[in-house]
Order: structure tokens, then sequence, then C-alpha cells
């Protein structure tokens, strides 16, 4: 959101002014998910195997297994597939971040009276975001994992015997442990920000087309934060599967169990406020249009003459009864079925193998998916 202005304050709101690593790529993909999570890919995952090949790790060394080793798969997913995800969605929750306080301000979501004490909070806002101690505290957070993990994965071409090729990988996950962090403040700090906007003086139109009270942006906003928590339940999973020292560390299994409740509470706690004015506001206009029902109603028999209805009092009843209609079908919460749908449907996927983790083991799992993808 670029030099927002109201009557007094202006800003130059952005929620990523401290994500250095997510500026530098931005500044090549323009802002787009699609590209910088294919920037990311081919700064991260391409020259990890360029190294491996150059240094013969590639097809194994230092007793290591090769790189493409079945055993290597969960490492080969995690960097070449879910890295870049994560690095596209990250752009995609920052652009819908921006966009849904614009459009509060912009569309009608919010009366103009608030406009200006809105920009000052949101003034507040980016540097709550931009918390340059938050910053740090991932980094370091980060480097204290990678730094047990590289010299204790004796076993692994991303631990201290994979070399060059392991120093280069390493770094890469450094930077997505680094992002994770950051993102679980700022997925955080987002929750508490639609709660915050939900206590201004908004805006609810039942009869929105975008069935969604006309708040279908900030309904948005909290899917987009979710998408980024379901992509990271998903790495969290395939560890537990695939990664031996992640089955002994506790704080892996602590850390799904704690976004596996957080994602829906996330979703659901951020919008709360917007489902009970929807709601509010979905009964006194169905109260309201069935109140105008009764009286075209009787207003179309009075009358009516010898059994004939006057067809403008008919045409106004019809009316009334399609607008109710519509009314009755609006959701009470700031996004539709299909978003619904979605939403449940992304996190069935890695509590489906979680589930199946725990029942047959991380051997059957692990065998299971070995012998589908030989």
């Amino acid at each position: 959101m670029k030099n927002i202005t109201s009557k007094f304050t202006k800003i130059s709101f952005c929620p990523y002014k401290t994500d250095y690593l997510y500026k530098t790529i931005a500044y090549f993909s323009k802002n787009n998910p699609v590209y910088t999570g294919l920037i990311y890919f081919l700064i991260s995952y391409v020259p990890l195997y360029i190294i491996g090949y150059l240094t013969g790790q590639l097809h194994g060394k230092n007793g290591l297994l090769p790189m493409y080793d079945v055993n290597s798969i969960a490492d080969n997913i995690n960097i070449g597939f879910l890295a870049p995800a994560g690095a596209g969605l990250l752009c995609y929750l920052y652009n819908t971040i921006e966009n849904t306080y614009n459009s509060v301000l912009k569309e009608g979501i919010l009366k103009e009276k608030d406009h200006d004490q809105y920009v000052r909070y949101l003034n507040k806002l980016d540097r709550i975001y931009n918390n340059f101690y938050i910053y740090f505290f991932s980094i370091i957070l980060s480097i204290s994992i990678n730094w047990y993990n590289y010299f204790a994965k004796k076993d692994s071409w991303l631990g201290i015997n994979g070399g060059i090729t392991g120093a280069y990988g390493r770094m890469f996950i450094f930077f997505n442990f680094t992002i994770i962090f950051l993102f679980i403040y700022k997925c955080i700090i987002t929750i508490w920000s639609i709660q915050k906007t939900l206590s201004f003086d908004i805006i609810i139109r039942p009869l929105h087309p975008d069935r969604s009270g006309g708040l279908k942006p900030l309904g948005q906003l909290a899917l987009a934060t979710n998408y980024f928590i379901v992509l990271i339940l998903i790495f969290l999973t395939l560890l537990m599967i695939f990664d031996p020292l992640a089955r002994e560390q506790k704080i892996y299994l602590t850390m799904i169990f704690l976004f596996y409740v957080f994602s829906p509470f996330s979703m659901f706690l951020s919008l709360s406020k917007a489902h009970k004015r929807m709601r509010e506001q979905k009964y006194k206009v169905l109260s309201n249009l069935s109140i105008s029902f009764d009286y075209y109603y009787d207003l179309l028999v009075k009358n009516s003459k010898n059994g004939v209805y006057v067809a403008q009092d008919a045409e106004n009843v019809s009316q009334i009864s399609d607008l109710y209609e519509i009314a009755d079908r609006m959701p009470i919460w700031p996004f539709d079925a299909k978003t619904t749908a979605r939403f449940f449907t992304t996190i069935a996927i890695p509590f489906t193998a979680f589930v199946l983790n725990l029942v047959g083991g991380p051997e059957g799992i692990k065998g299971l998916l070995l012998s589908i993808i030989k």
C-alpha cells in the first residue's frame, strides 16, 4: 500500500520492510508470487545440484548416499518444492495484507469519518510488523537450530560431511527457518490487526455481491495467512516421517500440535467480530424484508379486483421475495462456501499424513510413500 492519505495524515505502509531476503527477491520478481517462487527455486535448489555435481556429492561422497536417493526425498521436497512454494505464498500474503488495508479505506468498508484514525493506526501497525528485534531474534534462533543440525546430521549431504554442497544447502535452510519464525510473528500480528480493524465502525452490506457482506478482503487475508501455516505443517510432517533426528526432538511434534490448533483458531478468531456483526445484520435485513413482504402482499390483496392482481403490486412482492432469498443465503462469516471448503481441504492434507504417521508408525508410511515413488 503506497502513500495512503487522509485529511491529516500520510503513510507508506509496507509489512516487509525488515524482511531483507524477501525484499531482494521481490525487487526482481516485482512482487509476483509465481515469479518469487520461481526465483527462489533457481537460486536455491538448482545451484545446489550443480554444486553437488561439480564436487561429486551428487552421486555420493564421503560415505554418504546420493543426493537423489529415495532416503533424501524429504530434503528434496522441502528445498525443491516447499521452500519455493513458501516464498510464493509469502509474497501472496504480503500482497494480500497491503490490498486488504487499502480496501478498508477505499472500498467503503470503513466510514469516512474514521479514515484519519485508521491511517494513524496503520502507522503504528507498520512499526509493529517491521520490529527489527523480532527479525534479529529469528536470525539467532535459525542459526542455533541449523548450527546444531549441520554438525549432528553426519549421514546427510546437508550436514558437515556434505562439504560445499551441504554448506550451500544449509544456508538456504537457514533462510527458510528465519522466514518461518518471522511469519509466525507476522501471522499473530495479522490476526490482531484484523480484530483491531473490525473494532472500527465498519460497514456491513448483507446483500453485497461478494457474498461476504462486503468484507471479503478481510476473509481473504485470514485465508492467505492459513495457506502459509498449512505449508509449514506439511514441512514439519515430512520431517517427522523421514527424519529420525526430527522424531527424536520433541519440539517438532510440539510445533505440529500447536500449528494444528493454531490454524483454525487463527482463521475464525481473527474474524469473530465480523461474524457477530454479520449475523446481527443478516437477521436485521431478513426481519425488515419479512415486514416489507407482508406489507406489499397485503397491498397486493387489497388492490386486487375480481381476483385479478395489480401487476406492479405483484412485481413488488416478487422483488422482495427474491431479495429475501439472496439475504437468506448470505454467509455470516466474511468468506463463502468455496473458501471454507478450500480451507478445510488444505488443512486435511497434512493432517491425514500426520495421523497415518501416528497410527502406522513412521516406517510404515515412509515405506508406503517410497513404494509409490519406486
